[in-house]
């Protein structure tokens, strides 16, 4: 985590640091742009995409719905920077941990829709909470009890 910041400091010269920390930030700025104003996008039509006098919009407040998604994902970071001081991660490890929550639910998910034929929402949603409590509890297993169990499952 540290070696890459400490050549840009020590190693480059002093001009061509200055221009790499700028392209990174701007390349850190336009994903976080495009991110939360999707966000916004996606939440600001909801109902019927043809006009009636039913469909609600949210539509003409898209700077709110961007801010919003932006506090609430400034409410992520710190939490995750909390989880990495306090545990002693890495961003990488628990990117992974989280990653592992969702994949295991979403597997659920589809080995509902490939072996069952008749399969409701309700069947769905229950089978998919049910995977990501498992996955939570194993995924940070070592908050949770006295052991830690691979969240890898290859250990």
């Amino acid at each position: 985590d540290e070696v890459f910041p400490t050549f840009i400091a020590a190693q480059l010269p002093t001009g061509l640091s200055g221009l790499l920390l700028a392209a990174i930030l701007a390349a850190a700025m336009s994903s976080l742009s495009a991110g939360t104003n999707s966000i916004a996008a996606a939440l600001s039509t909801v109902g019927p995409s043809s006009p009636s006098p039913n469909n609600r919009e949210l539509g003409g407040r898209p700077f709110i719905l961007t801010s919003v998604a932006g506090c609430i994902g400034m409410g992520i970071a710190i939490i995750i920077n909390y989880f990495m001081q306090v545990h002693n991660w890495d961003l990488v490890t628990l990117m992974e941990r989280i990653n592992h929550l969702f994949v295991a639910a979403l597997g659920a998910m589809m080995l509902c829709g490939i072996l069952f034929r008749h399969v409701n929402t309700i069947a769905t949603l229950l089978g998919f909470f049910c995977s990501l409590a498992v996955s939570l509890m194993i995924s940070f297993s070592g908050p949770l009890f006295d052991y830690e169990i691979s969240y890898l499952l290859n250990r």
